[in-house]
């Protein structure tokens, strides 16, 4: 899941800058600029370009703006310098999983339990989706497999075929979310999962799209006796709209199935999960039904 592989990614989460210079790492009633810029504007002089507040980090929208801004932030700096200290009051401890205010999350007896539902149901998940995508249609790294793809538009089009490779699977990060067919309103869905595939095809490695059994239609007459995933273990592969090749047949399967440590490994990713989320939000993101769903299946 998402969450998970990019955890490490700072290019996946946004970088909170200044909002008054736009640089990292303080925020504006920290920012050691506001007062080197209104020592220029208390006595009506525009700072130096160099330096201060610029709006679309290059050019100020008008002198006035900056003025203001400066202004506005350079009293909340000295308010927050000369307000006396307050001794404050410790807040009581309380859970970021379940809200109680009897525990810790570290100490909650909900989300370990539910912890335990996550292991069960990704290995069921893990056993079903081996049987259906390895042991069943025989996509697994070494296979060696036809692809088609479609060229032209309409009467014209051409339909080609080449003899490839499998080199890749994602079988390392594929968990049950795979099996999430819930839709997420948020800009980046954390939980998302799905089959990617990829094989040397015509000289080059190429990302090969999978159909699923609800793919709908089949409008792509050309792919209708292809293989099809179920669509109730894995909802989605990686290829989107513009993928271009298609895996249509398996012509050898590979010598070298998974290791059975698999089907009980990627527990770190739950781990994080229930660290980052609330029962509320997995409850509201479909994904609580999901885990007792899988975690009832043998």
């Amino acid at each position: 899941m998402q969450i998970y592989e990019k955890r490490n990614d700072t290019s996946y989460r946004t970088t909170p800058r200044c909002g008054y210079c736009r640089q990292e790492g303080h925020n504006q009633y920290k920012c050691p600029e506001v007062a080197k810029d209104w020592e220029s504007w208390k006595d009506f002089k525009v700072p130096g370009r160099s330096t201060g507040w610029y709006m679309s980090r290059n050019n100020p929208k008008s002198w006035g703006d900056w003025y203001d801004q400066c202004l506005t932030v350079y009293t909340e700096q000295e308010r927050r310098k000369n307000k006396p200290k307050t001794t404050r009051t410790r807040a009581l401890p309380s859970c970021g999983y379940c809200r109680s205010g009897m525990h810790t999350r570290r100490n909650c007896p909900d989300m370990k339990e539910f912890l335990q539902k996550c292991y069960k149901a990704n290995e069921n998940w893990r056993r079903a989706a081996y049987k259906e995508v390895v042991e069943k249609h025989g996509i697994c790294v070494g296979a060696a497999i036809m692809a088609k793809k479609s060229e032209g538009w309409g009467s014209n089009a051409k339909i080609l075929s080449e003899v490839g490779l499998i080199t890749k699977v994602n079988f390392e990060s594929l968990n049950v979310m795979a099996a999430k067919d819930c839709y997420y309103s948020g800009n980046v869905d954390p939980y998302a999962c799905g089959l990617e595939v990829y094989a040397l095809v015509d000289g080059q490695e190429k990302s090969i799209k999978v159909q699923m059994t609800k793919s709908g239609g089949y409008s792509d007459t050309w792919l209708k006796d292809s293989i099809r995933i179920d669509s109730d273990i894995v909802v989605r592969s990686n290829a989107g709209y513009y993928q271009t090749w298609n895996l249509d047949k398996v012509l050898s399967r590979s010598e070298y199935p998974l290791d059975e440590n698999w089907v009980t490994d990627y527990k770190g990713a739950f781990e994080l999960l229930l660290k980052k989320r609330s029962k509320e939000q997995l409850d509201n993101d479909g994904i609580t039904s999901l885990i007792n769903e899988w975690a009832k299946k043998d």
